[in-house]
Parts: C-alpha cells; structure tokens; sequence
C-alpha cells in the first residue's frame, strides 16, 4: 500500500529475492529533472564518502538510470531502510546521535562537485545568504502586512473549534514577536554564512532510529545549498521539547559551527516554528486544502503553536 505524504510523492514499500526497497514515485508535477538527477549524485557522492551513513542512494536501472517512467509518473528506486521514527520526546542519546549524523552528512556533502545542469541547485558557496533565510524574511513579511488580519476574520467566522484555537494561538504569538522576529531576520542576512547542499526539510520523522543508534537519513527531496544551520533548526523544531542547543553540542563533536551559524539556527529556528504553523492555518482557511483539518494536519498545528508559544520575545540563550 503506498503511503502519500504532504509533498505529493508516494513511496510503496516493495520485497524482492535482493531485499526490501522504497519504490518512490514523485508527484504529476515533479522538481526539475537536472535537480533531482543532481540530488541523486549527492547522495551517491555522501554514500562514497561516508559508507557508514545510512542514506539511501537510487539504484539504477540497466541503463544506468537512477529515474524512470511508471506510469504517468517519474519514479526511482532506492534501499529501505530499517528503524522507526525518532519520538517528539527524544533521549539525550538519541538527540546526540541526530545531531551527529547531521554534521557527517554536511561534512560529505560539501565536498560535492554538482554537473553543470544541478549547480544553480547544489554548488556550494564560500559565503552567502542562505534561501531558507530569504524564504522566511519574506513569508513574515507577508503575515506581518496583513496576512495575519485576513486569517484572524477567517477564525473569526468560525465556531470553536481546535483548529480555530490552535490557529488564534499562533496569531497571538505572532503579535507578540512577529516584529523582533522580523528584525532578528534582518540581522542575520547582514552576516553571510557558507553555502553547501543540506537536507532542508529534515524532521524527526525523517531520522530513522534503533534504540540511540541512527538507522536511516531518508526523504531528502528538499535538498538543496543553504545553510547547515538550516538543517538543525528545521529537526529541533519538530521535537515536543527544547532540542536545539543539545544538538549543536552534538553536531560540534564532528563540524565546526560558526557564532554566525549558530544564531542563524536560532532564528530560523523559531521563524520556521512560527511560520509552519501559519501555513497550515492558510491551508485550511483561505486556500481550502483539502488536508488541513484532518487528524495529522491538525497535530502538526498544535505541535507548532506549542513549539512557536516557547519564542522569547528577546532570544537568549538557545533551546
């Protein structure tokens, strides 16, 4: 049974005579071909570098393609890989192994030479401003200049609901430190980082675990060059508790992490807290998602609403 998530990509797992693999079929409408072939020689170059990481590199096909047509579809097979998700409520040992794996991953990763077609995705960069912070700048840009008005009379119109209070939670934070939150942005992008491929999009439930070992760093479709910082505050943000600075205790015992790295982590830390959680409160007001209001929908907005609740006014010392 193939099992969807929010991407639109479905991944059915499939048993053969040479093991178990993740048959991932990738959406109607998929990234750019050069940037997906790209992210596949990412992976291959991570798994040369680093043969102990568990990634997951597509097996190509006997022509030596590591994408093919299934269907009306483009699709690609890969490794499944054992464990299950890390829990909200992770052990100190399981946080330590997370942020472990993270900085092996970054490590290998930033020796990648992309092809000429994947580098406007992959190539690394001595210094820059990373998307995810440009990203966040201006999606609080736009909440901040009326998109919070608009989802506040959307809720208003409704009868209680925990949608409708998760939703008003993550409004009221937004008034409460949308503004310092702009200018922490702000601050950020005058201090340039380094720029290498990271996994963008990586979560708790993208952290395979058997007991405190990592078993598996897998649905890396986002990846993408920007800032490892980018990586660590997107994971710690998906844990029901404070993660952020025990993983970057974790991540320095393999890389080094600049000052500026580390307060960009924070940053975007809490404004991708606060701004996921508005994008599901846009998802099911004004864009009628059909998702939005189903169950786990509804626990990734009340997740985020209690992550972005715990944002300091004026940030000290990171969690």
């Amino acid at each position: 049974m193939p099992t969807a998530g929010f991407s639109g990509a479905a991944v059915t797992r499939v048993q053969t005579s040479a093991g178990e693999f993740a048959l991932r079929r990738w959406p109607a409408v998929p990234p750019p071909r050069a940037r997906l072939e790209g992210l596949h020689a990412l992976l291959a170059h991570v798994r040369r570098v680093a043969p102990d990481l568990p990634i997951a590199v597509p097996v190509a096909t006997l022509g030596g393609e590591t994408l093919f047509p299934l269907g009306n579809r483009l699709a690609q097979l890969e490794p499944w890989l054992p464990g299950e998700p890390l829990p909200a409520t992770p052990t100190s040992s399981q946080l330590a192994a997370a942020g472990v794996a993270l900085a092996r991953f970054h490590s290998a990763a930033a020796t990648f030479d992309p092809s000429p077609a994947a580098r406007p995705y992959f190539a690394p960069t001595p210094v820059g401003t990373p998307r995810s912070l440009l990203d966040r700048r201006q999606l609080l840009a736009q909440w901040l200049d009326g998109g919070g008005e608009r989802a506040a009379v959307c809720l208003r119109s409704e009868p209680p609901s925990p949608f409708r209070a998760h939703g008003e939670c993550l409004l009221a934070t937004l008034a409460a430190v949308g503004p310092t939150l702009a200018a922490r942005l702000d601050a950020a992008a005058g201090r340039p980082v380094p720029l290498a491929p990271v996994l963008r999009d990586v979560h708790r439930e993208h952290l395979l675990v058997a007991g405190d070992r990592v078993t598996g760093l897998i649905d890396p479709a986002a990846a993408l060059a920007d800032s490892p910082a980018a990586d660590l505050a997107r994971v710690a943000s998906s844990f029901a508790v404070p993660s952020l600075a025990p993983l970057i205790v974790a991540y320095r015992t393999v890389r080094p992490l600049s000052e500026a790295e580390e307060a960009l982590a924070g940053v975007l830390h809490d404004a991708g807290a606060l701004l996921s959680g508005l994008a599901w409160v846009a998802r099911g007001t004004w864009e009628e998602h059909p998702e939005a209001r189903r169950p786990a929908a509804l626990d990734r907005l009340a997740h985020f609403a209690a992550v972005a609740a715990r944002i300091e006014p004026t940030p000290g010392v990171l969690v």
